[in-house]
């Protein structure tokens, strides 16, 4: 139930931040610049969300329900008032969202195409969604979007160079990248490549560069500069942390430890 912090500004290990009102893995989460808000997750599946207030430490608060118990979503902030879920599971191709500054349940968005996690990020006008499942071992290249003011089912954005499962992504208000994962197969078969898009732009994927350790299940969040990538799997749990300028291509370096190694954590910013 760990929250953990960093300040983008300056490089360095993580601090406790306190505690969710559940232990859970595989949540999503997003963030409107004050409050950050979990979602989600497993052991047992959730439809929890809580929330905490990002510039003061402390343990969440309840929030409210998703419209269905699942993990391995995917978060993103959407705008500077609306939080987006997606996927999560092997069961539901549900697009959640939520109003971040009042709290309550969330509401039905729309669907997308396939039915497992998800890793979204966005610009504030369009939410790009990372699909993870592909065949039984859960692994695909297929990017999809929605437009945030409108509700509505996801459309074919393009695809990853390589399909995947398990990544993270970061995006500024112009690109996203897309990092890590697994390719078919066991841990052996884990990723350092990064795939970058212009989110505005429908098309491929491009070669950014390459973290500094292969893993899936690692996390992303953002500043308007900088991405950062925290923990994963790869074959045992990491509390590595790397980051990256998301405006020049080029390897990540590192930036940290988390406080302990972990699996399928999520991420959020007040930075927006």
């Amino acid at each position: 139930n760990t929250i953990q912090y960093i300040p983008f500004a300056t490089t360095g290990n993580a601090t406790d931040f306190g505690d969710r009102t559940e232990s859970k893995q595989k949540s999503g989460a997003c963030a409107d610049g004050t409050k950050a808000c979990f979602a989600g997750g497993e052991t047992a599946d959730s439809d929890t969300i809580d929330y905490v207030t990002i510039l003061t430490t402390g343990n969440a608060t309840n929030f409210g329900n998703l419209t269905a118990a699942r993990n391995g979503l995917g978060g993103c902030t959407t705008s500077t008032t609306r939080g987006l879920f997606s996927g999560g599971g092997s069961v539901t191709t549900t697009i959640d969202y939520i109003t971040i500054a009042t709290t309550g349940n969330a509401t039905d968005f729309g669907d997308h195409a396939a039915a497992h996690g998800t890793c979204t990020v966005s610009d504030f006008t369009r939410a790009l969604i990372h699909i993870h499942e592909g065949t039984s071992d859960y692994y695909n290249e297929d990017i999809e979007y929605v437009t945030i003011d409108t509700t509505g089912n996801s459309t074919d954005f393009g695809d990853i160079i390589e399909g995947k499962s398990g990544t993270g992504a970061v995006s500024n208000l112009t690109r996203a990248v897309i990092a890590g994962g697994k390719f078919q197969g066991g841990a052996s078969n884990v990723r350092t490549t990064m795939d970058y898009v212009t989110i505005q732009t429908l098309g491929n994927g491009t070669d950014f560069g390459d973290l500094t350790t292969a893993r899936s299940h690692l996390v992303g969040c953002s500043s308007t500069t900088k991405g950062v990538f925290g923990g994963g799997y790869n074959g045992s749990n990491f509390n590595t942390i790397d980051y990256i300028t998301i405006a020049t291509t080029g390897n990540a370096t590192d930036f940290g430890d988390l406080t302990a190694a972990t699996r399928s954590p999520a991420g959020a910013s007040d930075i927006l």
